[in-house]
């Protein structure tokens, strides 16, 4: 398989990289566990691509193993990192694989501002969604202020092409472009605290029916506890513009008098909410607990989805 000599490949290349540093200077985790999902189309951003297909269920063991390294001082410094993660279907949905390289430069300008910048290269294999499976490259920066109190503001902007080709009547490319505001509260160290985001997201495919502009928000609570866990839990709204067009067996609509407004695009909206809990067991153990709940709603069909991802990990750091 493509993946398992590629896999082979950018490991031997991240090995010969870390090879002239100490390894107690680099960072490994190794984690293992159980997710289930009613809806992975959704999950992984398909967006009601194919209408005719029912919503595909799917139970799997995930595990991750990755490598980082990093140098920061008071100037900044530099992270490197490479992930390997995959996901192996428990009902014969097939499995799905990926493999994320990423290198950020961090400067800091004062006491107050920092910048991080960052290249990322991913390659991303479905088989029980062939036309999710993709190769990618991002760009990315973020510019972030934070105050004595904790505070803090962060604006990011990502660039990001992603190639599909794995599915062989379904090929496209898609170029991304997102622009995000994220605010925290002031807040002691340790202790709970809220944050929020907002965003812009505009969608450029040569297939034309997954270009869109989008506008996100986004709640959370993070750092509280609840009992022997630590977590964070947050909700999340999305909705996503889209141009007119007719789609394979739609059914032809009455003929109505044309809203200026609505006459050439159609629209999706998600609504989520989730939770992470982390439960300390060792020094460099911990056990992972997450869910995420939603409903999907757009005008195309005038249909409704809701959908829903459990998991739950044990974490290694070594």
């Amino acid at each position: 398989m493509i993946f398992k000599q590629l896999s082979k490949q950018i490991f031997l290349y991240s090995v010969l990289c870390y090879s002239s540093v100490s390894w107690a200077e680099v960072s490994t985790q190794f984690s293992i566990g159980l997710s289930q999902t009613n809806n992975l189309e959704l999950q992984e951003n398909i967006d009601d691509v194919d209408e005719n297909n029912s919503s595909l269920k799917r139970q799997a063991i995930i595990s991750n193993f990755s490598l980082s390294k990093q140098s920061l001082d008071y100037t900044g410094g530099y992270n490197l990192s490479a992930q390997f993660s995959y996901n192996k279907g428990l009902d014969n949905t097939g499995d799905i694989q990926q493999i994320t390289l990423r290198a950020s430069q961090l400067k800091a300008f004062s006491r107050y501002w920092l910048m991080r910048s960052s290249v990322l290269l991913q390659y991303y294999e479905s088989e029980p969604l062939a036309v999710s499976s993709y190769t990618a490259v991002q760009l990315e920066n973020t510019l972030g202020y934070l105050q004595d109190n904790n505070a803090g503001l962060d604006i990011n902007i990502r660039l990001r092409q992603e190639k599909h080709r794995k599915h062989i009547s379904d090929r496209y490319k898609i170029q991304r472009t997102e622009l995000k505001f994220h605010y925290y509260f002031q807040h002691y160290n340790g202790m709970p605290y809220w944050a929020v985001y907002t965003g812009f997201i505009h969608n450029n495919a040569d297939d034309k029916q997954r270009n869109f502009q989008g506008l996100n928000a986004g709640l959370e609570y993070r750092q509280w506890s609840l009992g022997s866990f630590n977590g964070t839990v947050g909700l999340q709204w999305q909705s996503n513009q889209y141009p007119s067009f007719k789609r394979k067996n739609e059914p032809k609509k009455v003929a109505e008098a044309p809203n200026p407004l609505q006459q050439n695009k159609s629209d999706a909206q998600y609504n989520m909410a989730h939770i992470r809990l982390i439960k300390p067991l060792k020094k460099s153990m911990d056990l992972e607990l997450s869910a995420n709940i939603g409903r999907y709603q757009t005008s195309r069909l005038s249909s409704n989805e809701n959908f829903y991802q459990i998991s739950s990990h044990i974490n290694w750091r070594f």
